[in-house]
């Protein structure tokens, strides 16, 4: 069986992005004085998490590449 890996860089990019954000937002959330910003900021992580998550549940390649296997031609 052979097998050939393409590396879909862009859609790794954009989870890393995606948690990003969500660190950002909960480091904020954290920082913040403010009860309602805090709660804002909160939620605002969590649905970067689960954006993220969804992404890389729905591209497989973001989870480190897509192999692609030929089988092997048989004689006849």
């Amino acid at each position: 069986m052979t097998s050939i890996r393409y590396f879909a860089r862009r859609e790794t990019d954009t989870g890393r992005l995606y948690r990003k954000k969500a660190s950002d937002c909960q480091r904020i959330a954290l920082t913040t004085e403010d009860p309602r910003a805090r709660r804002v900021y909160l939620q605002l992580a969590k649905l970067w998490r689960e954006k993220a998550e969804v992404l890389e549940v729905r591209e497989p390649s973001s989870a480190g590449g897509v192999v692609i296997d030929f089988p092997r031609r048989t004689r006849r």
